[in-house]
């Protein structure tokens, strides 16, 4: 197993890094590796990312087209779900924006922008933090304007899903219960710290 460990460290550093794969990594897998190297990669959810480095460095096995086709299936994926994702983001944004209620962005719609595509950011919903005197207005113009539908709003958001079912989650809160003074005194100012803050 640590050799599959190995091969998947390497795998990502090239992947993520973009750090070179050496010989002695390339030479030393073999046709037993890929399917242990798929479900450890599959479940830490790095499926997409290896089958990409393994594409890129032609590595997959001529006698194993199978373990290809689900390595390459796990990227097609994440890229449709960015994409998914991307558009409803897009049109999230500028519903707020012509309502001219204030938002921030959080967690990977920013994240993304630092690995060496967005795709490659993988994500299970799309996190905007509003103030909380603007949580219903927000709720109401994006479920009139763009379909979406509330499930329920808890402690520190408001559950909200697409039709296609993208999930969307508004933060109204991001301090936990027990949080520091210091802490507080940090997001008491968060508006302040928004590189956007005209909006």
């Amino acid at each position: 197993m640590k050799k599959v460990v190995d091969i998947l460290f390497a795998l990502l550093r090239f992947e993520i890094c973009e750090t070179g794969l050496c010989d002695d990594i390339k030479n030393s897998i073999t046709l037993q590796d890929f399917s242990p190297l798929f479900k450890l990669s599959k479940k830490h959810d790095l499926a997409h990312l290896i089958g990409d480095a393994l594409d890129k460095n032609g590595l997959f096995p001529e006698e194993n087209a199978g373990i290809k086709k689900r390595f390459l299936q796990e990227r097609s994926m994440a890229i449709f779900r960015y994409e998914q994702r991307r558009y409803e983001y897009t049109q999230i944004c500028a519903t707020l924006e012509k309502e001219e209620i204030p938002f921030i962005p959080l967690k990977g719609a920013i994240i993304q922008d630092f690995y060496p595509e967005p795709w490659m950011r993988t994500s299970c919903d799309i996190d905007i933090f509003v103030d909380e005197k603007n949580l219903q207005t927000a709720i109401d113009v994006v479920q009139k304007e763009l379909g979406y539908r509330c499930d329920f709003i808890g402690a520190h958001d408001a559950q909200m899903f697409a039709p296609n079912g993208v999930h969307l989650e508004l933060h109204y809160r991001l301090l936990e219960d027990g949080a520091t003074k210091q802490q507080e005194s940090v997001f008491a100012k968060i508006w302040e710290y928004d590189k956007d803050n005209n909006r």
